[in-house]
């Protein structure tokens, strides 16, 4: 999975980072075991969630990407 670093904010240990053009974060929780991620998917439209591992934050970035991108079938992955 090909997914490009954008920017840097600040001092805060987070990134915005772009999919098909599409902005989305994802940072660690409050745990090891908790990742949140947040998708914009138009001016108005923003996804967000959370997940056990990066990997799978990043699973469901790409798929919520894809999805409005009418790229793949409404199936989201499994957890």
């Amino acid at each position: 999975m090909i997914l490009s670093l954008i920017t840097h904010m600040g001092t805060a240990d987070w990134f915005i980072m772009e999919y098909r053009g599409k902005h989305y974060t994802i940072v660690q929780g409050s745990g090891s075991d908790s990742w949140k991620w947040t998708v914009r998917l138009d001016e108005k439209t923003v996804q967000s969630g959370s997940t056990k591992t990066r990997d799978f934050a990043e699973t469901f970035v790409v798929w919520a990407i894809d999805k409005a991108l009418k790229k793949v079938k409404p199936k989201p992955p499994s957890d």
